[in-house]
């Protein structure tokens, strides 16, 4: 991994790591080497309980403070990640959907109905649903995560909204970010502090001062809410219109677009009749 860093170091990279399945480095370790981005804000219990991995035995998962966490040892792990300047991507509801398995959060909405006719998509996480066990121990964290997020940006540190999807179960694409939002909520962020982690300082973790704010020269994608988010998270499911490219769209205007089944597999066909037709050319 410090190879990887150094190496990225060269070419004026920054390096993200997911340390949910190490056991043998944790997030301070990763810290120090350099690695800036933690995905799923992983890697920290380990550095909170040094006994403790994911695959260890049920007596080290009881010695963790799953429900009431340790805010003090919590405090400790995150102000040193704080002097390396890291970032953290909690995917909250990466974990929240796990803990919830069969009752997770499925609103009624057009794009979530939309979602389930996606089959492959739809299958893929109903075969996935049948590792119970696997699944409840990563929903385990939630709460722990929750907390590590809320402390971490406390302190000053940079938590962004992200959520994996389609890994886990259920995150359903593009409303998956919607639920994040609420999750942010839950964990004690401010609703216009949840805002800023998917719009303006995201973009700026990311060093991108044209994204996610609104000023002249800045990329002009916005979303038209029918109600206000700050007094309620979930507005920001309200979405009248969606503005892209300079270019209106509603919801219904974007189903239309989806391709059929069919239609994409057309299209992949075509895609690969193209793509083994240059790499002929390239050969020849």
């Amino acid at each position: 991994m410090k190879a990887v860093v150094n190496e990225a170091a060269v070419h004026g990279k920054e390096v993200s790591c997911d340390l949910i399945y190490s056991s043998t480095v944790h997030a301070l370790d990763a810290a120090k080497m350099g690695v800036k981005w933690f995905e799923h804000a992983s890697g920290i219990i380990q550095a909170m309980y040094p006994g403790w991995q994911i695959r260890s035995d049920e007596n080290s998962w009881n010695e963790v403070d799953w429900y009431e966490p340790n805010s003090s040892k919590i405090r400790e792990v995150c102000e040193v990640l704080l002097e390396y300047d890291v970032i953290l991507c909690p995917t909250l509801t990466l974990y929240d959907q796990q803990e919830r398995l069969g009752n997770g959060w499925s609103p009624d909405h057009p794009i979530i109905q939309k979602t389930f006719e996606n089959e492959a998509l739809i299958q893929q996480w109903q075969r996935v649903s049948q590792y119970e066990a696997a699944l409840l121990r990563t929903g385990k964290q939630t709460t722990l995560i929750k907390e590590i997020s809320r402390i971490y940006a406390s302190l000053g540190g940079r938590v962004v909204a992200g959520t994996d999807t389609p890994a886990g179960i259920w995150t359903f694409p593009g409303m998956a970010l919607h639920r994040e939002l609420e999750l942010f909520v839950e964990a004690g962020f401010t609703e216009l502090d949840a805002i800023r982690a998917a719009t303006n300082r995201a973009a700026a973790s990311l060093n991108r001062q044209d994204l996610g704010v609104i000023k002249e020269g800045a990329v002009a994608d916005m979303i038209i809410l029918t109600e206000n988010p700050l007094l309620d998270i979930k507005a920001t499911q309200q979405i009248k219109l969606i503005i892209k490219g300079g270019e209106t769209y509603s919801a219904e205007d974007l189903f239309q677009a989806i391709p059929t089944q069919e239609e994409a597999e057309q299209a992949f066909k075509h895609f690969l009749n193209e793509y083994e037709k240059t790499h002929r050319d390239l050969t020849d």
